[in-house]
């Protein structure tokens, strides 16, 4: 799944359509599964592929009420969110999620309704935390050492994890902020966590 989101923060449709197919085949349950398909829907409403979205939402809903669980439709954009909601508002996938948290008929007897369950998820502030750059191009190698570096761990620490010295990890970020425009380490987390 790491490889799927980095391919998602990246605008890398091919490279985050193979990644999640791996998790989609694989023996992962449906909670991962329903995460690898709301990857795939993030990119297709980002691109303004709506009926597509739409499409592969309902099959997060369906995992979604498989585990019983909402993460994969929580981890969207609250943009992507709003509008997929709205548009699956009466798809019958939401009494189907509604029902695998209890009566999904009456919120009275400790279930609660498809109509809430939409409401609370529209409610939740923005989950997915890194705008996808559609614009610069990083190689695995780049995108693997931006997200390293989105850590507390010291330079040290990150350059024994990558099997380099010190000196060979700063040559390589120094590298990594000229082709992102920034500075400092401080500012490549940032330009990674700019808001939508």
């Amino acid at each position: 799944m790491i490889k799927s989101r980095q391919a998602l923060t990246f605008g890398q449709h091919d490279r985050l359509w193979t990644a999640t197919a791996q998790t989609l085949s694989g023996d992962h349950g449906p909670r991962v599964k329903s995460c690898a398909v709301a990857l795939r829907v993030e990119l297709l409403h980002h691109e303004g592929r709506t009926a597509e979205a739409l499409e592969a939402f309902v099959h997060v809903l369906d995992y979604c009420a498989i585990s019983s669980s909402v993460l994969g439709v929580a981890q969207l954009s609250k943009e992507t969110r709003q509008a997929l909601i709205s548009a699956s508002a009466d798809h019958h996938g939401w009494q189907g999620l509604a029902r695998s948290f209890g009566n999904g008929a009456s919120s009275g007897s400790g279930g609660v309704t498809a109509a809430e369950l939409q409401r609370r998820l529209l409610d939740l502030p923005e989950t997915l935390g890194v705008e996808p750059d559609f614009g610069t191009e990083l190689t695995s190698a780049e995108q693997s050492l931006l997200f390293a570096i989105d850590s507390p761990k010291s330079i040290a620490q990150i350059a024994k994890d990558f099997g380099v010295v010190p000196g060979t990890l700063k040559n390589r970020l120094s590298a990594l902020y000229r082709k992102l425009g920034v500075r400092s380490r401080a500012e490549a987390i940032a330009h990674a966590h700019r808001s939508r």
